[in-house]
């Protein structure tokens, strides 16, 4: 090969590693889209296991690269015992019955082994009986596909509209009802699905709950709906937590836009 096709080759190389992992130090740019190749958190001095999961999800998935934010507190806790590598599966609005009909996830569960697979429901599934009713049905039937597959199924506890929100008004979906009786209700129903079949909760909406009184920036975007920055960093600290026992407070990691001290906050009431 000719010296000046394998200099454009090897840059062709390099910028296609870089787009996949942008930085040697394992730190990822927060892209809310699905990446084929993953993202991978870096070694540290304490790092004893891997953990691979995958997050099958909508938008309180994607919004802000919440995985990415993940990836990232793991890359710079030194202290962390656990390599995360992490895949996701979202588009937004989409319910896990979607997820289902598309076919997408199931061959990405299949395609490698996962040792967690993390499953958030479309929004709003628990305020009616029949939207429950349909929750269950999928739930068990990715229940039982992960566990074929070898993994652990977990929920994500996702959290209600903020105050303000359009679906508390005259004629929304939750006219008249507050935003604490909807946690309840979110925090309720996904305890009993957990239940049902005997897997594990995130429970990422009782910490909005928690955090909304004790941090001087909000949770939530303009639409009192989805997370802001600092929502999305709860909920990535939420499953920091989980995966590999460490509070995110020890990590060095804070995302654009979110204080010192509202990190650290975060972090403590995740690690709750």
């Amino acid at each position: 090969m000719r010296p000046r096709l394998v200099f454009l080759s090897l840059v062709l190389a390099a910028l296609v590693g870089w787009l996949a992992y942008p930085s040697l130090t394992g730190i990822y740019r927060l892209e809310p889209w699905d990446r084929a190749l993953g993202l991978v958190s870096r070694p540290v001095p304490a790092t004893e296991r891997t953990v691979d999961v995958l997050f099958i999800g909508n938008s309180f998935t994607s919004s802000h690269a919440m995985p990415a934010m993940l990836v990232n507190l793991a890359s710079t806790d030194p202290a962390n015992p656990v390599r995360l590598r992490v895949w996701t599966v979202t588009r937004g609005g989409a319910s896990l019955a979607d997820h289902r009909a598309s076919g997408k996830a199931a061959k990405v569960l299949a395609a490698r082994s996962f040792d967690y697979v993390v499953l958030n429901q479309q929004s709003f599934w628990a305020y009616r009986p029949d939207w429950v009713s349909e929750t269950s049905q999928d739930v068990a039937y990715w229940a039982e596909l992960i566990r074929r597959n070898g993994a652990q199924p977990v929920l994500y506890e996702t959290w209600s509209d903020g105050v303000g929100s359009s679906v508390y008004a005259a004629g929304g979906v939750l006219q008249n009802v507050t935003p604490a009786m909807c946690q309840t209700k979110i925090t309720e129903e996904t305890a009993d699905l957990a239940r049902a079949q005997s897997m594990s909760v995130v429970a990422v909406g009782q910490r909005f709950s928690r955090a909304q009184d004790a941090l001087s920036q909000d949770l939530f975007a303009a639409d009192r709906h989805h997370p802001s920055v600092s929502g999305a960093y709860l909920s990535a600290a939420s499953f920091y937590r989980f995966f590999t026992g460490q509070s995110a407070a020890q990590s060095t990691y804070r995302p654009p836009g979110l204080t010192e001290a509202d990190a650290r906050r975060l972090a403590e009431i995740a690690s709750q």
